[in-house]
């Protein structure tokens, strides 16, 4: 048994470099025929479903390439560039909903995982939770002071959520407004 998870881990890998290859000479026919080959031989095959995931989601066909990365995670559950990758899809793909709930799997996770946390700041950002952003645009500061990206994250989250609390009070003032207006 362990012999042939050697030969698995070790075709695995090959697979992967000739896939890099491959993406390097921007022969992506090449790449989906490989592809194909190696999910008929070993239908769980991560990596096979990692590239077939990429070209898809090169193809812009963001649901197909969704769907390989849920079955990578099914596959390998704690699987945290699966992860990363479909909260990137959805939020590319102003799904952000769906991008905060891959986020919360995430950070369950993984942490303490610079990127993990970075992902998931993106997606709550998005669904305007910027209180949940600043924490964790924070948090990936601390974790990687040279991250500029989440250093200006952080401060923009802080803006929106300063503009944000400011709205609430003129709203709640015109509403208190209006109501004296109408009961006079």
């Amino acid at each position: 048994f362990e012999c042939a998870e050697k030969q698995l881990n070790h075709a695995a890998e090959a697979l992967e470099g000739k896939l890099k290859a491959l993406f390097a000479l921007e022969a992506y026919d090449d790449a989906d025929r490989c592809i194909a080959q190696a999910l008929r031989e070993f239908p769980q095959n991560t990596v096979a479903y990692r590239y077939k995931a990429l070209l898809l989601a090169r193809e812009d066909r963001t649901e197909d390439a969704i769907a390989c990365l849920d079955r990578i995670i099914a596959l390998s559950p704690s699987d945290e560039n699966a992860y990363l990758t479909k909260s990137e899809l959805l939020v590319k793909q102003g799904d952000f909903r769906r991008a905060g709930e891959v986020a919360e799997i995430l950070l369950e996770k993984h942490p303490d995982s610079e990127a993990a946390n970075f992902q998931a700041a993106k997606a709550f950002f998005g669904l305007r939770e910027y209180d949940r952003a600043i924490g964790l645009f924070g948090k990936v500061a601390e974790m990687n002071p040279a991250n500029v990206a989440a250093a200006s994250g952080r401060d923009d989250s802080l803006e929106k959520y300063r503009r944000s609390e400011k709205n609430d009070l003129k709203l709640a003032l015109t509403l208190l407004d209006n109501r004296m207006y109408a009961d006079s």
